[in-house]
């Protein structure tokens, strides 16, 4: 088991739930041990980003980005998609890359995903 690397250079509440009934986060071993997740806020504590630590089948990060308009006010709601990443860090392309994502045949070239 390998632990989140999760980024010093933003605010985050980082969550772990534990699938058994251990005592101390060293007793983790796999994957399916523990449920982890980050949400990266902006300076005005809102939520921008969040991400589910290795929740792919692929052990990869999903990664949900959160849009904001020019009053503060959330005002898109993205779908998540699956990274290339696995340890928690943020993305500041996530905009892009959930566009990218989407805009494949497999999604029918979703351009608002």
């Amino acid at each position: 088991y390998i632990s989140p690397s999760l980024s010093s250079s933003e605010n985050y509440i980082f969550t772990r739930s534990y699938q058994r009934s251990m005592t101390s986060a060293s007793g983790i071993r796999e994957n399916k041990d523990v449920i982890e997740s980050v949400t990266y806020f902006d300076g005005l504590g809102r939520a921008k980003q969040q991400v589910g630590i290795k929740a792919t089948p692929t052990k990869k990060d999903v990664i949900t980005h959160i849009g904001y308009d020019a009053f503060g006010r959330q005002a898109l709601e993205y779908l998540p998609y699956g990274s290339s990443q696995n340890r928690g860090q943020y993305n500041g392309s996530a905009l892009s890359q959930t566009h990218s994502f989407y805009n494949t045949a497999k999604y029918d070239n979703t351009p608002n995903p």
